[in-house]
């Protein structure tokens, strides 16, 4: 989209050339990612996995902007993905679900080694999960 900048601007240089906004928007995901990943899988957990979709869509964004003026942050996306051990998938609404795995494949890839869980071994560890919550639902239904 032209906004008629003048000076032959380009839209890009104005947002993902911009220090502050990048700097800002890092500093904000770091603070999110600790934020939410301290919580999730507790006993009691104090934000709603929701957040977790949020922040993935977030982290996605901001490899979008800023892709063509900094190279992504490896630990970063590597906090990122280790989040699915403690959550492989959230349940959206009813049947739907979303899997973090697959969203940063599609929408921020990043070819990085020394990932945890391997992504050879993701759908395997999300089929454990769903089959342990299948159990314990039943478990639950018991008592």
């Amino acid at each position: 989209q032209e906004f008629g900048l003048p000076g032959a601007v380009s839209n890009v240089s104005l947002v993902g050339g911009n220090k502050v906004l990048y700097s800002e928007f890092t500093e904000t995901l770091r603070r999110l990612i600790k934020k939410i990943g301290t919580g999730l899988g507790a006993e009691v957990e104090t934000y709603p996995r929701t957040s977790v979709v949020e922040l993935f869509a977030l982290y996605a964004l901001y490899r979008r902007i800023f892709s063509s003026v900094t190279k992504p942050d490896k630990r970063m996306y590597k906090s990122l993905w280790e989040m699915q051990l403690k959550l492989p998938t959230v349940l959206l609404h009813g049947r739907a679900m979303w899997f973090p795995s697959k969203f940063l494949e599609e929408h921020a890839p990043l070819k990085t080694s020394g990932l945890n869980p391997n992504p050879s071994v993701v759908a395997k560890k999300r089929k454990e999960y769903l089959k342990k919550l299948d159990q314990d639902f039943v478990k639950k239904g018991e008592e």
